[in-house]
């Protein structure tokens, strides 16, 4: 697992910088899915496309919280 994040670091680091997310919120979210990643290891197909796509999904829903808390 840590071989497969550090090659797919650049990627990790361009697409939560892309959601401007704060240095604390980019690490839970990581850590989150990594948390996952680790649990479905085996049963993943791809596990470079299972990270990204977690990465990117986790982000809109906090910026979408955040979001949704400013107006209310």
């Amino acid at each position: 697992m840590t071989a497969l994040v550090h090659r797919l670091g650049g990627e990790i680091e361009s697409l939560l910088e892309g959601f401007r997310l704060s240095s604390r919120e980019a690490e839970e979210i990581l850590r989150d899915a990594l948390h996952l990643m680790a649990y479905r290891w085996e049963a993943l197909e791809s596990r470079e496309l299972f990270v990204l796509a977690t990465l990117r999904r986790v982000s809109l829903r906090r910026i979408l919280r955040r979001s949704v808390q400013r107006v209310h």
